[in-house]
């Protein structure tokens, strides 16, 4: 299952973060509207929101933050983009498997969702539209 991560970004070398209160320490940067990082990041010594996860790594480039938080997909599409030479730091923060939600309206909808999405992994199209999609952003 795809699931979606948490990540936190850094530029120097000496921070290592594992858990949450790593970042106490730390200024911390994340786009704005995340609930979990308004939850997590409280005790931070600095927090800097942004309005979008683009502004984001311009700040950690600049020292204006010493960590930046994002899900992994973004930070690495956006790492892969602008060249930026960072690595998601591991592990990540928080993991959440992700769903496709549908309104009730299309209830109907979802045997045939289903099927078609058991089929995709049996005959490896899921697998192939991962892998020219997401695989390219993974950490190197």
């Amino acid at each position: 299952m795809l699931g979606y991560d948490v990540v936190a970004y850094a530029k120097r070398a000496d921070i290592r973060i594992r858990n949450w209160d790593d970042l106490i320490p730390y200024s911390v940067g994340y786009a704005t509207g995340w609930k979990i990082y308004e939850d997590k990041v409280k005790n931070v010594r600095e927090v800097t929101t942004t309005p979008s996860i683009f502004e984001l790594f311009p700040l950690l480039e600049k020292g204006r933050v010493d960590v930046i938080l994002l899900d992994r997909w973004g930070g690495q599409s956006i790492v892969r983009q602008m060249g930026y030479g960072l690595k998601p730091l591991e592990p990540a923060l928080a993991h959440t498997d992700m769903f496709i939600y549908l309104n009730k309206k299309h209830a109907a909808l979802v045997p045939r969702l289903t099927q078609s999405l058991r089929d995709m992994k049996a005959d490896g199209s899921y697998k192939k539209i991962y892998d020219a999609t997401l695989k390219p952003l993974e950490a190197r």
